[in-house]
């Protein structure tokens, strides 16, 4: 397991004899021997950065840094760490190509060679729900657009995962009184936002709900899935659909057996 950056710098810097002090925010563990490790690495400088988020690339063994706080300033520069040669680089792009702006608070996936950045604040601490893809090969950004208008409410701090072909964002903080624990999901091929669940309380659009129930273990207690995202039949949508069915299926025949 990797770790980068943060926000104890006074810890991440050692001198070196004969060297000035060295910034060394990198960090690995062995989840054999459960013992970590401080990595000096080589390539581009790298500064101190907090609140970005980072991602392992396993088919090309790299890890890729994007956005946060750099030396106290959001920014949206990425930088690649290669796990092989131990080298930093830092993605170099035409003033003119496109690019998130800078930010802090997002979350980032990866998901058939893309690495997707979403939400988080602004320079100037506004909440963002926009969604953009990194080519994890030609470096390159694109803006992705939904089908429709229908869009997460505007976040950071949250969590997203990738499950097969869509990427699940939990909660978040929307604004400073309000915090969130919503949960809705993208579908990277039907380019569409769902619900899955809704939050009693949260300021999430109404419409193509997935799970209307607010209990934390929705498979025991919601309403079955009425939206399909996709068409596949092996879809992860599907099989949450199915396995909403067969769970309340269980507990009706478990009720009827205590009777």
């Amino acid at each position: 397991m990797f770790l980068f950056g943060g926000n104890n710098y006074n810890k991440t810097v050692l001198n070196y004899p004969n060297e000035e002090k060295v910034y060394l925010p990198l960090y690995s563990l062995n989840m054999k021997t459960f013992t970590w490790n401080q990595i000096k690495s080589r390539g581009d400088t790298v500064k101190p950065r907090d609140e970005h988020s980072a991602v392992v690339d396993e088919a090309n063994s790299t890890m890729i840094v994007f956005g946060g706080f750099e030396e106290g300033e959001r920014t949206n520069d990425t930088m690649v760490y290669n796990l092989k040669t131990n080298i930093w680089t830092r993605v170099k792009l035409a003033d003119n190509a496109k690019r998130p702006c800078a930010r802090s608070g997002h979350s980032a996936c990866i998901s058939g060679g893309l690495m997707y950045v979403f939400g988080g604040k602004s320079d100037n601490s506004v909440k963002l729900n926009d969604l953009w893809a990194f080519n994890l090969q030609s470096h390159h950004w694109n803006q992705v657009i939904a089908v429709d208008d229908e869009l997460p409410e505007t976040r950071s701090g949250h969590t997203a995962v990738m499950y097969d072909s869509i990427m699940v964002v939990f909660g978040g903080i929307y604004e400073v009184t309000k915090e969130l624990n919503d949960v809705c999901a993208y579908s990277i091929h039907q380019k569409r936002w769902v619900s899955l669940c809704e939050a009693m309380g949260s300021p999430v659009k109404k419409n193509k709900t997935f799970m209307k129930d607010s209990s934390p273990h929705p498979r025991d207690t919601g309403t079955p899935v009425k939206f399909d995202m996709t068409t596949d039949s092996q879809s992860p949508v599907k099989r949450l659909k199915t396995a909403n069915k067969s769970s309340k299926k269980a507990l009706t025949t478990r009720a009827s057996r205590r009777k």
